[in-house]
């Protein structure tokens, strides 16, 4: 069985825009350093030579701009287009999650909410769906059952009142 198509672009552009302009801003930091490192090894290398180090030395300024402006040219463009594919695994099962729950506030009936085997999130919709379970009464709550052997200060029970319990869903 195939997974459905995507038809929309970009699923939550916010999102994933803010997703993507992180994860460029890391590279371009990254760069940087790496590009100011790379001339700090050079001008050493230029001061140990017998001859033409001040030569090298004088070139590193432009050195260290074209190897940068040739880094961010290669390596952006490519971040950028990772980066927003692979947002689509978050944001697709964010966005799943978002529309089922609107259903249900909508008072429709839906079953588990489900999301593509190659999506991230699959732990945090199963436990959406254990969730949803316990409140429409499918599954116990877990901590719910109480031991026999009520023994200890902690295991009293306070007071009834005459007013039952209420359980906020």
């Amino acid at each position: 069985m195939t997974s459905p198509k995507r038809t929309v672009k970009m699923i939550n552009p916010a999102l994933q825009l803010r997703l993507v302009g992180a994860f460029a801003s890391i590279t371009a930091l990254a760069l940087v350093v790496e590009t100011m490192l790379l001339g700090l090894l050079v001008a050493r290398l230029a001061d140990r030579l017998p001859s033409g180090g001040n030569v090298i030395r004088s070139e590193i300024p432009t050195l260290i701009i074209q190897a940068l402006l040739a880094s961010a040219v290669l390596v952006l463009p490519a971040l950028i287009l990772i980066g927003t594919r692979v947002t689509f695994r978050v944001a697709g099962p964010l966005y799943r999650m978002e529309t089922h729950l609107n259903s249900i506030t909508r008072g429709e009936k839906v079953g588990q909410c489900t999301i593509r085997k190659g999506d991230y999130l699959h732990p945090f919709c199963a436990t959406l769906n254990k969730a949803l379970n316990a409140i429409n009464g499918e599954g116990a709550l877990e901590g719910d059952e109480r031991p026999d052997d009520d023994t200890g200060p902690e295991s009293e029970t306070p007071p009834q009142s005459a007013e039952p319990e209420r359980r906020v869903a």
